[in-house]
C-alpha cells in the first residue's frame, strides 16, 4: 500500500512530455478505464429497465455496484 501522502510517483520523459505525477493523479488515470466501462455498462442496464426486462437488469446493476465500489478505491489507491 502506498502512502496517502503527496509525493512524486516518477519523472516522465517519453520525448513528448516532461513532468511529475502525484500518487493521487496515478490513481485516478489507472481507475479511469475501470469507470468507463461503468458507464458503458451503466446505459445497458438502464436499456434493460426501459425494456422492462427487470430481472436482468438487477443482476447488472448488483454487478455494476460491485464494479463500482472497485473503481472507487483504485481511484483513491486503496485498491
Amino acid at each position: 500500500m502506498h502512502q496517502k501522502a503527496k509525493w512524486d510517483v516518477g519523472l516522465i520523459d517519453d520525448g513528448f512530455m516532461r513532468g511529475d505525477f502525484r500518487w493521487n493523479d496515478a490513481c485516478l488515470i489507472a481507475a479511469a478505464p475501470d469507470m468507463y466501462a461503468i458507464l458503458v455498462d451503466f446505459i445497458e442496464y438502464e436499456r434493460l429497465m426501459d425494456e422492462d426486462n427487470h430481472a436482468a437488469g438487477m443482476l447488472k446493476y448488483a454487478d455494476l455496484r460491485e464494479k463500482v465500489i472497485k473503481a472507487i478505491a483504485k481511484a483513491r489507491g486503496e485498491a
